[in-house]
């Protein structure tokens, strides 16, 4: 894991890319995205980034989409159906490992707890060096949070204690 300093006049923005593969588990992302938001605004600058899973398949838009998950502290992959990540989104998510990435976290929403995609997603993570979370079902229980006036932690805002 990629621990952040905080220190004075560090930035403490948080990047958070989400790709999806329809409507209904974009809004799921969002509403991951809308917690932390609400939860630690008063403590962290939040940019967000969506990328629908068809849209990877076109190679110059993919190539932003890593851009922008190279720089993201938190990557989102967020799938409803129970099947294998598409080609476009491996292909994705591996360029990420080639490149200095400084995502701490990836974050599987999937609709059931052992989803197919979620062993290729956990060893993505690893090869990666970062963090992984999972959480599955269709309407997500609201994480527990900590007050934004505690002392942060590395991803500690992310874990559902």
């Amino acid at each position: 894991m990629q621990a952040r300093a905080f220190s004075p006049g560090a930035d403490l923005s948080v990047k958070v890319v989400i790709a999806y593969d329809n409507l209904d588990v974009a809004r799921r992302a969002e509403a991951v995205y809308d917690r932390l938001t609400q939860r630690l605004d008063e403590t962290f600058e939040f940019q967000q980034r969506l990328w629908r899973f068809d849209v990877l398949e076109e190679e110059s838009l993919r190539a932003q989409a890593v851009r922008d998950a190279v720089d993201a502290d938190i990557v989102i992959v967020a799938m409803k159906d129970d099947s294998e990540v598409p080609e476009a989104v491996r292909r994705w998510l591996e360029s990420l490992l080639g490149r200095n990435s400084g995502a701490t976290a990836l974050v599987a929403l999937l609709d059931r707890p052992g989803a197919s995609a979620q062993p290729y997603l956990e060893d993505v993570a690893r090869r990666g060096g970062m963090d992984f979370f999972t959480q599955s079902g269709k309407a997500a229980p609201p994480l527990r949070l900590p007050r934004a006036d505690a002392s942060p932690g590395p991803l500690s805002f992310l874990t559902n204690n």
